[in-house]
């Protein structure tokens, strides 16, 4: 089945063959950058971005948004800003020592799959001399 097919207007579909929306959302647009107090997405049914509340609002309270969980150089190059809230980039040597600790707990996974795949084989073998 082609996907393009199932496509509205507003859809654009990815080498993945997922959908993704692409929209204008000229007053959310407006909302500054703040707390967390705002989700927001798009609601493909009614073909619009949805701002729902996640935290009480006080009456002349300022309605924020928080655009994104990205670091401080992300933010910079997408926002053209930063706020105090927006936590900095790791370093360098913080990413060294974190993908490190990846690799270290991807080889103790392969090592212990090996040892199953072991086992495995010694039980099929006991199976097979029934």
């Amino acid at each position: 089945e082609n996907p393009a097919a199932a496509a509205d207007d507003d859809d654009i579909i990815t080498a993945s063959g997922f959908f993704k929306h692409s929209f204008l959302a000229p007053l959310a647009d407006m909302i500054n950058f703040g707390p967390p107090c705002l989700t927001g997405s798009y609601n493909p049914d009614e073909h619009v971005f949805e701002l729902i509340a996640t935290c009480p609002f006080q009456a002349g309270q300022e309605v924020t948004f928080y655009y994104s969980s990205e670091c401080a150089d992300v933010i910079i190059a997408n926002y053209a800003f930063l706020h105090p809230l927006v936590p900095p980039c790791a370093t360098l040597d913080e990413v060294k020592e974190k993908s490190e600790e990846w690799k270290n707990q991807a080889m103790d996974a392969e090592e212990k799959l090996w040892k199953a795949h072991r086992q495995v084989d010694v039980l099929i073998g006991e199976v097979l001399e029934l």
